[in-house]
Formats: C-alpha cells, structure tokens, sequence
C-alpha cells in the first residue's frame, strides 16, 4: 500500500449532531418566509387566473361580436367562474341562461377570499363587442370600474391583489397593501 494512502474517515456522532443543530436551527428560522411566500402565491395565482379569464372574456365579445360575460359560480367568485356568450344576442340586455359555458375556472384556493363590486357587490361582468364593459342592469356601457379583491387573511403573512376593470374594458392588477391581519375587509 502507498505511504500517501489514507484511512478513510467519516463524522463522529458529535459532529452529525451538531450538523443537525444547525440544519434545525436554519429551518425553524426561515419556516415563517416560506409560509409567507406560499400564501403570497396562491393569491397571486389566483389573481392572475382571474384576469387572464377577464381578458379571454373580452376577447371572445370583440372576436364574436356579441356581449360575453364572465360569471361567478352558485356561491360566489371563490367558488370559480365560467365565460359564457349571450343566450340572445338579438335581444338588447343579457342572459347566459342555456348557454354551454365557452371556458370555465374552478375555485380558488382554500382560504383566498374573492369578491367583486362596481357600487355594490357584482356576479358578472359582461363585454361588449368593442370590448368595453357593457352594465347588464342599466343595459348600457358602464360608467364605472370593476374591482376585485383576492385576499388570504393570515395574520401578520396577510396577502391581497386587486384587479381592476374599467369601463373601457382596459384591466390592471396590482398588490394591495392595505390589508392586514385576519380580515380582508
């Protein structure tokens, strides 16, 4: 055997130990960033889901040439959506009523809270077919935006997105800040 030859060592019990102290103590202090992390990403998953659908809504009007409407499911916007085209679109007003639903989004999340509102809370919002947002109730263009909210309350890891429709039909989302602790209102 050559004299440069060497035994082959390995740990002793005292410094795996130690090793896994220090692993220990690494994990437990970065475990609160990666929950934060964790629920900031499925808020803004959720929030991207939400306007990629919006636009793909919008689309489908220019490209149909008829009013298209993103609607909540039974239960709210939590629940999911489904992008549905007018059952009539020779009748001025709109109805997906016994339309086959063009695209639909299951729910969100668990925990991530959704809601809409244009003055009042909102189930749809429909597209006209220049793209603008048309007002079902008022059977007219809107004159006013749409907000969503997509919140998780988590304490001090509280994390919130708004998407915003104005009436133009143009779309924008951006971070909420001011949301904290348990509620998302």
């Amino acid at each position: 055997m050559p004299r440069y030859a060497r035994a082959a060592r390995g740990f002793s019990l005292i410094e795996a130990l130690i090793g896994m102290a220090v692993v220990a103590v690494l994990v437990t202090l970065a475990a609160p960033g990666f929950r934060k992390v964790l629920v900031k990403q499925q808020v803004d998953g959720a929030a991207d889901d939400l306007l990629a659908d919006l636009q793909t809504a919008r689309g489908f009007a220019i490209s149909r040439g008829q009013l298209v409407g993103i609607q909540s499911n039974a239960g709210g916007w939590r629940q999911g959506w489904r992008i549905q085209a007018d059952a009539a679109p020779a009748i001025a007003g709109y109805s997906a009523d016994g339309t086959t639903p063009l695209r639909r989004h299951e729910a969100v999340p668990d925990g991530v809270d959704v809601s809409a509102d244009r003055d009042g809370a909102l189930s749809a919002v429909v597209f006209a077919a220049d793209g603008s947002v048309y007002d079902a109730a008022a059977g007219a263009r809107a004159t006013t935006d749409t907000a969503f909210m997509l919140c998780k309350p988590s304490g001090a890891l509280a994390q919130a997105m708004r998407v915003t429709v104005r009436a133009s039909g143009h779309m924008k989302s951006h971070r909420d800040g001011s949301v904290t602790g348990a509620s998302c209102r």
